[in-house]
C-alpha cells in the first residue's frame, strides 16, 4: 500500500523475513517498517530496525499517538508492571542469549513468579523444556534504557553478571576434563553469549579473579570446538587490556595471568599453523 509499484524480489525474501523476525510478528512493528520501504531498501531497513528502536515511529497522526511508535507502545506495557517487575525486568536486559531462572535470581534478584509475570504480558518468553528465558530484542532496547537511567544500579547489575558467569564457567573447568564433558560443552554453548559479556565486563573493570576463573573453560571450549579465532581473540583482548593497565595493585596475580593468556594465544596461533606468532607469544 505505501508503494504500489513495490515487487519482492527473490533476494528480498530473507530481509523480509528478517524484519517480520525482529518485530516478533507484530502487526504495528510491521507497519511502521513499511512506511520507510519508499526510501529503503529491505536490508537497510533490517539493519535500523536491528540498531534503533525510535527508528520503528511514524508521523502519521490520524492514528492515536500511543500507537505511532513502538516506544510508546511499550511505555503503555511499562506503565502496568509493578515498581518490582520494572526493577527486575530492566536488570534482566543485561543478559545476552536468554538466561535460567537461577541466572536471573543471582544477577536480578528476580522471583519465579515474577518472571511468570512478565511471561503473561508477553515481556518475556519461556522455553519450558529448555528452563531458558528471553527478551525479544526490540523490548530489550526500550528496557536497557531504563536500566541506563541509573549508573550505580547499571553498574552493579554488570558487575553481578560478570562475577555470575565467570564464576559458572570455573564450576565447567573441571567437567570439562571429566565424564560430564560433552554435558558441559553443551551447557557453555548455551550461555555462551553471556560469557562474552561477562569476560569483556571484566577485562574491562580489570577483574583479574573473575578472568581467572573463567580462562580455562572458555579456552578449552573454543579450542575443543574448533573455533580458534574466536579463542585467539578472547585471549587478546584481556592481553591488551592487561598490558594498557597502570595499576600497580595485584602486579603478581596479573603477571600470572597474562602468562596464561600468552600461553592460549599461543595454543590458537599453533592451531592455525601461525608458527612465527606462536615462538613469539611463547617468548
Amino acid at each position: 500500500r505505501r508503494r504500489p509499484d513495490f515487487t519482492l524480489a527473490a533476494a528480498d525474501r530473507p530481509h523480509l523475513a528478517d524484519i517480520c523476525r525482529l518485530v516478533d510478528g507484530m502487526p504495528l512493528g510491521l507497519e511502521l517498517a513499511a512506511t520507510w520501504v519508499e526510501m529503503l531498501s529491505l536490508p537497510q531497513i533490517a539493519a535500523e530496525i536491528r540498531h534503533n528502536l525510535d527508528f520503528l515511529e511514524t508521523a502519521v497522526h490520524n492514528i492515536p499517538a500511543r500507537h505511532r511508535s513502538m516506544r510508546a507502545v511499550f511505555d503503555a506495557s511499562w506503565q502496568r508492571l509493578t515498581n518490582e517487575e520494572q526493577n527486575a525486568y530492566a536488570q534482566l536486559t543485561v543478559f545476552r542469549g536468554g538466561f535460567t531462572a537461577a541466572a536471573a535470581k543471582a544477577v536480578t534478584g528476580a522471583s519465579l513468579p515474577t518472571l511468570a509475570s512478565l511471561v503473561k504480558q508477553s515481556l518475556l518468553r519461556a522455553t519450558p523444556g529448555a528452563g531458558r528465558y528471553d527478551i525479544h530484542e526490540l523490548l530489550r532496547q526500550y528496557a536497557s534504557a531504563k536500566l541506563e537511567e541509573s549508573d550505580t544500579e547499571e553498574s552493579a547489575v554488570r558487575d553481578r553478571h560478570a562475577a555470575y558467569f565467570c564464576g559458572l564457567l570455573q564450576e565447567k573447568a573441571a567437567d570439562l576434563k571429566g565424564a560430564r564433558q560433552q554435558d558441559a560443552l553443551r551447557e557453555i554453548e548455551s550461555e555462551l553469549e553471556n560469557a562474552d559479556v561477562a569476560w569483556r565486563r571484566a577485562t574491562d573493570r580489570q577483574q583479574l579473579a573473575q578472568l581467572a576463573q573463567s580462562l580455562e573453560a572458555l579456552a578449552l571450549f573454543y579450542k575443543w570446538h574448533g573455533r580458534v579465532r574466536e579463542g585467539h581473540a578472547t585471549c587478546g583482548l584481556a592481553v591488551d587490556q592487561l598490558h594498557a593497565s597502570t595499576r600497580s595493585a595485584g602486579a603478581a596475580d596479573r603477571a600470572h595471568l597474562l602468562l596464561r593468556l600468552y600461553t592460549w594465544r599461543s595454543v590458537f596461533d599453533l592451531w592455525s599453523a601461525n608458527y612465527d606468532a606462536t615462538e613469539q607469544a611463547l617468548q
